[in-house]
């Protein structure tokens, strides 16, 4: 394997092992890096797996670093980390409960619409006309043939 993917490899696994911000990590494993390069330079005769192992496994390494953050630190970490899960947390159930809300309305819309009941309906009809209705003319208004209740209409 080549050696620059075989340092890629181990750093990564620390990586992920570190309880840090981005930004502490990065300058722990560039300081591991550093190490792992002067190594290196001052064993030519070694290879990296051996000089890796020199180093400790990943967790061994992490669990170094972790003693030398503080445990003041390292709480820190890991409330800012569940402040963030509950926000996301929220937020997911927040807009599951809208779109809930959303479907319902939908399906009683839907609903409605098929259990439709004319007879309940109620519907008004204006007409527009040149002249106003009086008594002289509403004798030429045939509503007798429309079916509309004609009882109400005053003379």
């Amino acid at each position: 394997m080549d050696n620059e993917r075989v340092v890629k490899k181990y750093l990564r696994k620390i990586k992920r092992l570190l309880p840090a911000c981005r930004k502490d990590k990065s300058d722990i494993i560039n300081m591991i890096k550093d190490n792992l390069e002067i190594k290196t330079a001052d064993n030519p005769s070694k290879d990296i797996s051996e000089i890796i192992e020199e180093f400790g496994a990943p967790s061994d390494v992490a669990a170094a670093y972790i003693e030398q953050m503080g445990t003041a630190q390292i709480i820190e970490r890991f409330a800012f980390r569940k402040k963030i899960v509950m926000a996301v947390l929220f937020l997911i159930i927040g807009i599951l409960f809208i779109w809930g809300i959303y479907v319902m309305a939908v399906f009683i819309d839907a609903h409605n619409t098929i259990h439709h009941d004319p007879e309940n309906d109620t519907y008004t009809i204006e007409t527009i006309s040149e002249g106003i209705v009086s008594d002289d003319n509403i004798s030429e208004l045939n509503l007798s043939n429309t079916g509309l209740d004609t009882s109400s209409i005053e003379r």
